[in-house]
């Protein structure tokens, strides 16, 4: 696999990823909110089921990020250096 398609695939992910993060997200806060621990569900799970699931996506969100950091290295460090010079 090429770098450009890597990156559009981390960064592609990365925006499902958040997507699914906002959804369970709101599902937790607006449909399942705090106190209805084990008496309400949505789509048959709990809003501790929905928090786990939560956690993992937000674990595999800062595992893309990290990637798509990697990725940019030489360009993050490139910005930083252009930056540093015109401070000295």
């Amino acid at each position: 696999m090429k770098r450009n398609d890597w990156n559009f695939f981390i960064d592609f992910t990365s925006f499902l990823d958040l997507l699914f993060l906002l959804l369970t997200g709101l599902i937790i806060h607006w449909v399942l909110p705090p106190g209805s621990g084990m008496r309400r569900t949505f789509l048959m799970l709990n809003r501790h089921e929905w928090g786990d699931i939560h956690f993992w996506l937000s674990m595999l969100f800062l595992l893309l990020m990290a990637t798509h950091i990697y990725l940019h290295r030489k360009f993050i460090w490139h910005q930083i250096m252009k930056r540093w010079s015109r401070l000295n």
